[in-house]
């Protein structure tokens, strides 16, 4: 990341405050990025598990993220995605 190659960088000579808040900024970024791709790792297990949320993949411009959201809120009765299919794509 280029923000710590700049921070740590001792030729800048950034003032101690700057210094220390940037740390902060980075280090709570670094937090936020680890976060993150724990949640994707939940979500892609969850899709998996999920054999609508996998079937909804399938529609172009369907994301891990979308799948399984529709798949929680998808009716899931065989009568209702029969009639719902159409706004998939499915029909």
């Amino acid at each position: 990341m280029k923000l710590i190659v700049s921070v740590t960088d001792s030729e800048i000579g950034l003032p101690e405050r700057a210094f220390s808040t940037l740390m902060m900024l980075i280090a709570a970024i670094c937090y936020l990025k680890a976060e993150v791709g724990e949640l994707d790792s939940k979500i892609a297990h969850r899709v998996r598990e999920n054999y609508l949320a996998w079937c909804l993949l399938t529609v172009a411009s369907t994301g891990q993220l979308i799948a399984a959201t529709n798949a929680l809120w998808f009716r899931t009765s065989p009568r209702h995605l029969a009639q719902d299919s159409w706004l998939y794509g499915f029909a």
